[in-house]
């Protein structure tokens, strides 16, 4: 007989097998391990004439499953960000490692459970907690892709619409732009090589003739005209908050707008304030003097409801409605802002939960909702219109909405804020 050279195979079989031969007392002999099919055969037959016999092998099993196996519970805040695509991914792992999970997002619940081989165990949890790492990086990107985008907004001519680019891709092009680089290179979402000339202000498809589209760049820090109505805004100051006078005008349109479909969820109104938000202001009127061009038949500003708690009033008036908040309150139609027809919606304590001194707050909002469709709980973006280009919002009923949602925080501003009882 020919002499066994080199070292034997490494024991990757299933538990299952493992606890088989253990009982037996065999030893495995480097067999090539099982299929992905075979290891999902999981019962065990034990035959003895002696009870004690089968008492002694299941102990022994127990105790090589004890030892072997892992139950491991993840949570993090992160997990309530899963989108389907990384949710499957997650499940994916079930057929790359000898592991069992469930993944758990509920109002009240984030965590995912693996089970399985302690090996592969710690395997899976470096693979989820890498999807986390890439979505704190993805949400960074956003992050530094929206500031950029209150700045400049650069967009391309389509059937003699203005599009924007997106804006992660707005964010590369200006910075080619900003490093005096004679063109910039991407793959559009058709997977065509494009080229962006910033001399001629013009994009191509790379190596194909008469494709030129004229392309654009807004400085959106340039002077846009600020409603008539404001208050003149404090030298060397970007937000100022102004307190109505009960009685006037103003203020009484307003509240009438309010208590109209607050259908008794208001005591009384403790104080309405205007936002005036140079910034937020100038960026939200780009995008709607976008969203009027690319569609002109459509009533595309709505003025709508958002109920807050106290600790959001800060970041809003500031910085507006964002997205980070999604899912305090609410994610059944897409992950982003929402906002209400009705005033009884948002002014419920779920929606405007009130503060220490009983205080509860309501923006009324200026929305650019555009064409919108149906919603539902995955959605992180508009589904699609047409070829790449996306709805502007989504709405819980598409004949007769009473929720809007939107996914990109320049198409709201937060006009008056109300605090009531």
């Amino acid at each position: 007989m020919a002499k066994k050279l080199g070292s034997p195979l490494k024991d990757t079989r299933n538990i299952f097998w493992k606890a088989v031969d253990y009982v037996r007392g065999k030893q495995w002999e480097g067999k090539v391990a099982l299929s992905e099919k075979d290891k999902k055969i999981l019962m065990l037959e034990i035959y003895s004439e002696a009870k004690q016999n089968i008492d002694n092998a299941v102990k022994k099993i127990e105790a090589l499953l004890e030892k072997e196996m892992l139950d491991k519970v993840i949570e993090d805040e992160a997990i309530a960000r899963l989108n389907d695509e990384q949710v499957a991914k997650i499940y994916g792992l079930e057929n790359q490692l000898d592991i069992a999970i469930k993944v758990e997002q509920t109002k009240h619940v984030n965590r995912i459970r693996i089970q399985g081989h302690t090996g592969d165990v710690g395997k899976a949890a470096e693979q989820v907690h890498k999807i986390f790492r890439d979505i704190v990086e993805e949400e960074k990107e956003l992050a530094e892709a929206e500031r950029l985008a209150q700045l400049v907004q650069w967009s391309y001519d389509c059937d003699g619409l203005t599009v924007p680019y997106g804006l992660l891709r707005n964010v590369k092009i200006e910075a080619a732009f900003e490093k005096k680089d004679r063109s910039y290179d991407f793959v559009d979402d058709s997977g065509i090589q494009c080229r962006i000339y910033f001399q001629k202000m013009i994009e191509v498809e790379v190596g194909q003739r008469g494709t030129d589209v004229r392309v654009s760049r807004k400085d959106l820090k340039v002077s846009l005209t600020l409603p008539d109505y404001w208050d003149p805004m404090p030298p060397g100051k970007g937000l100022h908050i102004v307190q109505l006078k009960a009685g006037s005008k103003e203020y009484i349109e307003v509240e009438k707008k309010f208590l109209n479909t607050a259908q008794g969820n208001v005591t009384s109104i403790v104080k309405i304030e205007r936002i005036q938000n140079e910034v937020l202001f100038k960026t939200y009127t780009v995008k709607k003097e976008d969203l009027e061009s690319n569609n002109p038949k459509r009533k595309n500003e709505r003025e709508l409801f958002h109920g807050t708690s106290d600790d959001t009033l800060g970041s809003i008036n500031q910085n507006g409605f964002n997205r980070s908040y999604c899912g305090k309150n609410a994610t059944a139609i897409g992950k982003g802002v929402y906002f209400a027809v009705q005033a009884a919606y948002s002014a419920t304590a779920t929606y405007a939960r009130p503060n220490a001194a009983g205080h509860r707050h309501v923006y009324v909002a200026r929305v650019l909702t555009g064409e919108y469709a149906q919603g539902n709980q995955s959605l992180i973006v508009p589904p699609l219109r047409q070829g790449s280009v996306h709805y502007d919002s989504v709405v819980d009923n598409v004949t007769t909405p009473s929720i809007f949602v939107i996914f990109a925080d320049n198409q709201a501003y937060p006009d008056y804020l109300i605090t009531f009882t």
